[in-house]
């Protein structure tokens, strides 16, 4: 075999390798968290809600979700147990607003989001936990 076809199989080989790569399971830690939110001037807040997120085990986002899919988190930085963020949301609620969680133990933490929109500032607190594994790709492939 001439070696450009030799160099030809090996691409094609490893193409075939990265590809399956990433359509398998990626190694994630599942979280539940659950958000307490109250919107100022309002009066009462709005009854607690929890759910369920899958991140990737080498991801250095916070395992909270926003308040859509629109949102995206920037500047994040952790240290010492604590992590911030700031945060903006483009879809039809736009908002901005930062968040901090605090870590009581590699698989537990406690933390706080402030969101700014048009209809005034909504105030979180949360609170999580690590209650296992999960595959981290599951969501992208669907």
């Amino acid at each position: 075999m001439k070696p450009c076809a030799i160099a030809a199989l090996t691409a094609v080989g490893i193409l075939t390798i990265v590809s399956a790569r990433a359509e398998g399971p990626i190694p994630g830690n599942l979280w539940e968290t659950t958000t307490q939110m109250e919107m100022p001037g309002m009066g009462m807040g709005m009854p607690a809600r929890t759910q369920q997120s899958c991140l990737p085990k080498d991801s250095d986002q916070p395992p909270v979700s926003g308040p859509d899919q629109s949102c995206e988190m920037y500047d994040v930085s952790s240290s010492g147990g604590r992590t911030r963020w700031k945060m903006r949301c483009t879809g039809e609620q736009k908002m901005n607003g930062e968040g901090e969680i605090t870590y009581q133990r590699p698989d537990q933490y406690s933390g706080q989001m402030k969101m700014t929109m048009d209809a005034g500032t909504m105030n979180m607190k949360m609170s999580g936990k690590r209650i296992g594994d999960c595959d981290a790709g599951a969501t992208k492939r669907q």
